[in-house]
């Protein structure tokens, strides 16, 4: 029995792909569910020209091929030989597999398709610079997740891809940027937009010359980068929160974050087979880099207070850094910063305190800072951090330790 796929209807912009089985001159066929332009077929091999939003796609046809061929095998081991058996043994069993896809795609507008693009991340597809790997993050995946709920205040209902390049598109994006994204956040957004945009290029989607001047990506710029000084982690780490339990449970959280650099996505997820005797193990999420954390002693104190279990507070991002800005406030984190941001590429500058401002990554900046502070090596800190030997933003992070103790020092010699 040989397999192949074929398009059902190739005068059509868009067909369904069917799977074929053949015996001598008898066939059998069944939908794989999967719809692709035509454009984007190619005949020859069989399969959807190679892109990056074809890759995710022919890897689902392999599978569904190679599981026929597994169950034609099993058939044959079953003494199963007649044609008509045959066939309708292959067919029941590719229908039960899973693999098909028993609806078909649906592209017919901009939110309708990036929820296609979205499956397809989610199963492991990473879009990037015009090409395709086959790892992608929880983080990255919530920040598409992120930027299609924005465009679903932004965009009409069932708004048609040729919106983009419309000026009411071009005002209300801008718009939404102004009231909610600094500069730095709207380059995030802007990029992965843009990287949706190629997807559906490659796709036969949607096809454009350029990206709508809207979606430039904005100059980066230096914010204020800020990290709890070692008098406000011991009054966070000192708190009495008995009278709030829960408080209590997202406070040990952030003192892991604090000393381990850990990033919640990660911290979120310590379990009893990453904490040994001596040091932590971990996966990072973000990275997929294995990340090795020593048990320190203040880290220690922690930790013994979840042995030997060690089940940690499951809580979401979201409702973790509510609940620590009324930990820092609690603990008298109250001195007031000055913070710069860039909108529309006009600087900002505001007064705020800092239980206010707090917010989870801010205890991987207090675990770097404070161990340069410390006097702690570079190379050892970028060692546990992850971050790379020439890395910009742990430069950043060189200075503003750098700069904690000069204030020390002229502080003590006045």
């Amino acid at each position: 029995m040989k397999f192949s796929f074929f398009l059902k209807d190739t005068k059509k912009q868009d067909s369904l792909i069917y799977l074929v089985a053949r015996i001598g001159n008898d066939r059998v066929k069944v939908s794989t569910g999967i719809t692709v332009t035509t454009k984007s077929w190619n005949a020859e091999n069989a399969r959807v020209k190679k892109n990056h939003a074809g890759q995710e796609l022919n890897n689902r046809l392999d599978k569904i091929e190679f599981s026929a061929k597994e169950i034609f095998n099993h058939a044959r081991m079953l003494g199963i030989t007649d044609p008509k058996d045959l066939f309708t043994f292959v067919k029941n069993k590719i229908v039960d597999s899973g693999l098909l896809d028993r609806r078909s795609m649906d592209t017919s507008s901009i939110l309708s398709a990036f929820s296609e693009f979205l499956k397809q991340l989610e199963l492991g597809t990473r879009p990037v610079r015009r090409k395709s790997i086959s790892s992608v993050s929880h983080s990255y995946v919530q920040l598409f997740i992120t930027l299609q709920n924005a465009l679903k205040e932004i965009l009409p209902d069932k708004a048609p891809f040729p919106y983009l390049q419309s000026k009411e598109f071009a005002t209300r994006f801008i718009t939404y940027r102004s009231d909610h994204w600094s500069d730095s956040s709207a380059g995030k957004y802007i990029v992965s937009l843009r990287r949706f945009m190629l997807w559906a290029r490659d796709a036969h989607i949607y096809t454009f010359v350029e990206f709508p001047e809207c979606l430039t990506v904005p100059e980066s710029r230096e914010t204020t980068l800020f990290a709890l000084t070692e008098d406000e982690l011991l009054s966070i780490e000192n708190l009495d929160l008995t009278d709030r339990p829960a408080l209590s449970k997202v406070r040990d959280l952030f003192l892991l974050s604090c000393y381990t650099g850990l990033r919640y996505s990660d911290v979120s997820r310590l379990s009893k087979e990453h904490i040994g005797a001596s040091e932590i193990r971990i996966s990072s999420q973000k990275t997929r880099d294995n990340t090795r954390c020593p048990v320190t002693p203040r880290l220690r104190k922690v930790l013994e207070r979840y042995a030997p279990d060690y089940q940690f507070h499951k809580i979401s991002s979201q409702r973790a850094n509510e609940h620590l800005k009324i930990i820092a406030e609690r603990a008298g984190v109250g001195d007031t910063l000055e913070i710069v941001t860039f909108k529309n590429g006009r600087k900002i500058i505001e007064s705020r305190p800092k239980h206010e401002l707090i917010a989870w990554h801010c205890s991987r900046r207090t675990f770097i800072t404070l161990s340069l502070v410390k006097g702690a090596q570079p190379a050892a800190v970028q060692a546990v951090s992850g971050h790379k030997k020439d890395s910009k933003s742990f430069n950043r992070y060189v200075l503003f330790a750098e700069s904690q103790v000069d204030e020390q020092l002229n502080s003590v010699w006045v």
